[in-house]
C-alpha cells in the first residue's frame, strides 16, 4: 500500500488519519487505493477535482497506467482538457448521448449543447478554451 501512495507522492501521509488530510490529499489517497485493488473496472468521479496541476498530472499518468495494465477505466469529468486526452468520450446531454472520439464528442457545438457555453479552441488539439 505504501508503494501506491508513493506513486502519487503522498507516501509521507500514510500515518496520518484520513480525516486530517486536505481534500486534495484525500483524493490522492483514494486514487492510490486503486493500485492495491485488483478490480478489472475502475470508476472515477471527477478524479482531478481538488488537485493542484502537478498532482493532476500525476493522477492522469496513474490512470493511464491502470488502463495500460488492462483495466477498464471510466471517469466522469467536467475537465475538458482531461476528457480530450481520453480514448473515448461519452457525452450525455439532456435528451441525447454520444460515444465518440474526443475530437468529435468535444467539438465546440457539443460543448455548447452540453454546458451552454461558447468555447474558443478545441481541447483535442491543445488550443486553450475560453
Amino acid at each position: 500500500a505504501r508503494g501506491a501512495l508513493d506513486r502519487l507522492e503522498v507516501g509521507h501521509l500514510a500515518d496520518r488519519p484520513f480525516d486530517r488530510l486536505s481534500s486534495g490529499q484525500q483524493q490522492l489517497v483514494l486514487i492510490a487505493r486503486l493500485f492495491v485493488q485488483d478490480a478489472p473496472v475502475c470508476l472515477l468521479d471527477e478524479p482531478l477535482a481538488l488537485l493542484d496541476p502537478a498532482h493532476a498530472q500525476a493522477v492522469e499518468a496513474a490512470i493511464r497506467a491502470l488502463a495500460a495494465e488492462g483495466r477498464v477505466v471510466i471517469a466522469s469529468t467536467h475537465h475538458l482538457p482531461f476528457a480530450a486526452r481520453a480514448d473515448r468520450v461519452l457525452a450525455i446531454g439532456p435528451d441525447w448521448m454520444e460515444i465518440a472520439a474526443p475530437a468529435e464528442a468535444l467539438a465546440p457545438d457539443r460543448i455548447r449543447a452540453l454546458f451552454g457555453v461558447e468555447v474558443a479552441g478545441c481541447p483535442c488539439c491543445g488550443q486553450a478554451l475560453s
